[in-house]
């Protein structure tokens, strides 16, 4: 009797907690806690093995935690995750997941332990399966880095189908441009238990975006029309914005926020003419490619803040979760006719509104009405760049290489995923092969010209279909703030004898920004006097002139000429194949030509009377030959952040300081003229997440003034040089060079 009532107790407790009988709890507990079983057997036995060089190594990393933290940890697991969410409705893990001292020790990098915190991460069971192998998240300490960030995301491989995530961000970045987030396979040892094997996916924070060549800015997750949702349970918390990595400057910070919560609560044309369009379809198109809805939901769908083009791209993140469920056909076209693709295309926006995923279809819907049958054209262009990067990644080497060196568990879904994903975009291919969608009937391309005297009191933009003609000795007045935005070819034809000349009527903070990544631009005899950075709403660039995505841009024989605010005179970003000769910067008052992420030539220009930087550059490769520097307040050359200069023929003169090389630049040195200088050579390592820079010089740096930091690289042709602890210290108005004037 008292058995049987203890029975009908237990049953009673399990219905109010779990909403199911005590037998079928029971019967859940034992299917789950087999299949843990099993799958974690099956988990440990793989291993991976890392070509580095000749020599085969693992890439794994040691956590140790004291018993205490350790017991603590798993008594959150069983009573947060099992108990409340697993046992209970299934419903997301939401609330905040403690935080417990670790350690780590990663074999390919010091081989040291670094102190840490660790938690438990991600919302579903995908997770969460088992007590041996869980998704968790690791914060280093103070100054200490891993795999070049403070936090470290350790993900249960299935939680990312595998490598759906790691192809489809391969290809977004590769095809599209857009960020990429990176994924790495790791051995994980936990204690004294056996390895396991997890996905590093790399910390959505200010790392990612420096990495993918980005300027520093906001990236945050936003709901569309309200707070955060589509995840049952989070809507009800009224989060607006979750930022995953924001700026210094607050208030900068809160004006970026402030119009993007505007923008994204109000929907319509603002927003989406907002949104970089080409990232966008990818996004869309990422779904045909996939048959997925999952990565387009407000917690998936990360953002970032432009602040060169003042455009919000979209993140590719969760393709989807469940690889069992990845390859449903929402609708792949197969061998469709154009037409039967475009009603795909529509039923595919239509399972997502009925879904409850409102941005999409908005978003096309606009698109629709803007553009009419060439929004379908555009959609299908984006999905057949998905299936031929698709298919170029899958039979990369490197890609075919992880997908077979896997073993166990983890091999067997991986090369499954390969074969499936692989069909799928060759299918696709074929598709588009037999029915190719009709050639996009554009907007009717436009030519403007400009000749004589012009005044602008308002913004002028040309747009992406129009062609800017400006003729010999045209002059362009600039007032009352106006800006010069040009997203169009320009070819200014100006020559020495009839230059063209943009100038700022005096009080006007006019300034100027292009972007035109397809065709060329072209700049000959352009003189542009007293500009001033761009400042246009939370649209600000540090520049009097922005180029921004434009290869292939010639500029020769101009002159940029005293500007009023900012830090550059003229900053080119993302463009690759430049040239620039017989260009005179004079009377600049911060840094004279910037390049970020660039690549091309400096030829034959002179620079006088620097208010800091000549030439300075951050991941860019550039050669600077045969120019003039003069009265240079603080580098005459600055190679940083992985740059690669080469610096040849030059005459430098009366600079703070003339070849600087920091944060894993190589800085290439040979048969320059400079004497009465400051300080010669400055080479260190500023940034913590970058390594030593490296100097070549042609001839003996003994006989010149030089400050080297210890592990810098010096190859040159004396002896070994005296290094000291830290360079930096020393820079930047302190006792060489100049503090920058913003």
């Amino acid at each position: 009797m008292a058995l049987a009532l203890a029975i009908l107790l237990l049953d009673l407790v399990s219905w109010a907690k779990f909403g199911s009988h005590l037998p079928a709890v029971l019967e859940k507990v034992y299917h789950n806690d087999n299949r843990d079983f099993r799958h974690l057997n099956e988990a440990t036995l793989s291993h991976y093995v890392w070509e580095k060089g000749q020599v085969a190594v693992q890439d794994t990393l040691r956590i140790d935690m004291p018993e205490l933290e350790y017991q603590a940890m798993i008594g959150e697991w069983r009573k947060t995750f099992r108990n409340d969410h697993f046992m209970g409705r299934e419903e997301p893990w939401l609330e905040k997941k403690g935080k417990y001292k670790a350690r780590v020790k990663h074999n390919l990098t010091d081989n040291k332990w670094h102190s840490c915190k660790l938690s438990m991460t991600g919302m579903h069971r995908d997770h969460h399966g088992d007590l041996n192998r869980f998704s968790i998240k690791l914060k280093l300490k103070g100054e200490d880095r891993l795999f070049g960030g403070k936090a470290v995301n350790l993900l249960v491989p299935e939680s990312r189908g595998f490598i759906v995530d790691w192809c489809a961000n391969q290809v977004f970045a590769q095809q599209f441009g857009g960020l990429e987030i990176h994924y790495t396979p790791v051995m994980v040892q936990v204690r004294k238990q056996l390895p396991v094997m997890l996905l590093r996916e790399e910390n959505l924070d200010k790392f990612v975006i420096e990495g993918n060549r980005r300027r520093e800015s906001i990236l945050f997750e936003k709901g569309y029309k309200g707070p955060l949702k589509d995840i049952e349970g989070l809507k009800a918390q009224n989060i607006d914005f979750e930022v995953n990595s924001g700026l210094d400057d607050s208030s900068r910070q809160a004006a970026i926020l402030n119009e993007a919560s505007r923008l994204f609560n109000q929907g319509g044309p603002e927003l989406f003419e907002a949104i970089d369009e080409k990232l966008m379809m990818a996004a869309l198109g990422a779904g045909l490619a996939f048959g997925s809805w999952h990565h387009l939901v407000d917690i998936n769908l990360h953002w970032y803040y432009n602040p060169v083009n003042n455009r919000f791209e979209p993140s590719v993140r969760e393709v989807m979760a469940d690889p069992s469920r990845v390859y449903q056909d929402i609708g792949a076209p197969q061998a469709w006719p154009w037409k039967e693709r475009q009603r795909h295309y529509r039923n595919y926006f239509a399972e997502l509104h009925r879904r409850g995923f409102d941005l999409a279809p908005d978003y096309f819907a606009y698109l629709l009405k803007r553009d009419g049958e060439l929004a379908y054209i555009k959609l299908d262009k984006a999905l057949q760049t998905w299936a031929t990067g698709l298919q170029r990644v899958l039979q990369d080497s490197s890609m075919q290489q992880a997908s077979h060196q896997f073993y166990g568990y983890w091999g067997r879904k991986t090369r499954y995923v390969h074969h499936e994903l692989l069909g799928r975009a060759q299918n696709l291919l074929q598709s588009f092969q037999t029915h190719p969608c009709p050639e996009a009937d554009s907007v009717a391309a436009e030519t403007i010209t400009w000749r004589g005297r012009l005044a602008f009191d308002r913004d002028f933009v040309l747009k992406p279909h129009q062609t800017l003609i400006i003729q010999p000795g045209t002059q362009v007045l600039l007032s009352n703030n106006a800006h010069l935005i040009w997203y169009g070819e320009v070819h200014a034809m100006g020559t020495a004898t009839q230059p063209i000349v943009i100038e700022a009527k005096e009080g006007s903070h006019s300034s100027g920004f292009m972007e035109h990544p397809q065709g060329h631009c072209e700049w000959h005899y352009v003189h542009i006097k007293g500009l001033s950075s761009f400042n246009k709403g939370i649209w600000k660039t540090p520049a009097a002139f922005t180029v921004h995505a434009t290869p292939n841009l010639i500029m020769d024989g101009g002159w940029f000429y005293d500007n009023k605010t900012g830090d550059d005179m003229i900053n080119l970003f993302g463009c690759q194949n430049f040239s620039m000769t017989g260009y005179r910067y004079e009377k600049t008052l911060s840094d004279a030509f910037d390049s970020d992420f660039s690549s091309g030539l400096v030829k034959a220009c002179t620079f006088v009377q620097i208010g800091n930087d000549g030439v300075d550059g951050s991941g860019s490769t550039i050669d600077i030959i045969n120019s003039e520097f003069d009265e240079i307040s603080d580098k005459a050359i600055s190679s940083g952040e992985r740059s690669y200069f080469f610096a040849q023929g030059n005459r430098i003169r009366n600079a703070e300081l003339v070849f600087v090389a920091k944060d894993q630049s190589v800085l290439k040195v040979a048969q320059n003229d400079f004497t009465g200088n400051k300080l010669d050579f400055a080479v260190f390592q500023k940034k913590p997440e970058y390594g030593p820079a490296r100097i070549e010089f042609t001839g003996n740096l003994t006989h010149f003034s030089g400050l080297f930091q210890n592990g810098s690289e010096i190859q040159h042709t004396g002896p070994a040089m005296k290094t000291v602890k830290n360079v930096e210290d020393l820079l930047y108005g302190i006792v060489y060079g100049k503090a920058t004037v913003k």
